[in-house]
């Protein structure tokens, strides 16, 4: 995600626990489309001036092509009592946050997300459903860019 004016894009990310290829892009295909909706009602809502592209799922690598000056994950473990999404971000900066899928990050993933440059931050007490969890982050990160 390259967040200039708010999320311009809107990126699915495969990970370990979702191992049944065939049956997990049949999936993320209906799911994309579904989150095409989403974006598009949602914009339209609030009145935004663009609408948030919504791209293929990507593996953890490849997000490598999509850093941003902070890059984040969204992580269930530090929830409550890790470093809050508003203390990671800094004014009129580019980000990029990863949300785990339901079930949450295999540890080998974190690490590999660690590795690549990504911080892990909580986004508050409570573990959030993965689709509630994205709507959640972008709303904050709007109101505390804004």
């Amino acid at each position: 995600d390259r967040y200039f004016e708010i999320a311009h894009r809107i990126e699915g990310t495969r990970t370990e626990r979702e191992k049944y290829l065939k049956d997990v892009i049949e999936k993320l295909e209906k799911k994309k489309q579904r989150w095409m909706r989403i974006v598009e009602e949602a914009a339209e809502q609030s009145r935004r001036q663009c609408v948030p592209e919504v791209s293929d799922p990507m593996t953890l690598k490849q997000l490598k092509n999509v850093m941003s000056e902070v890059n984040l994950i969204a992580y269930e473990k530090e929830s409550g009592s890790g470093k809050l999404l508003r203390d990671a971000l800094k004014s009129s900066l580019s980000v990029t946050i990863v949300i785990g899928p339901e079930g949450g990050f295999d540890p080998s993933e974190v690490d590999e997300l660690l590795n690549m440059g990504f911080e892990c931050v909580s986004l508050g007490k409570r573990i959030l459903r993965a689709e509630t969890a994205a709507c959640y982050a972008l709303s904050a990160i709007d109101a505390l860019v804004e």
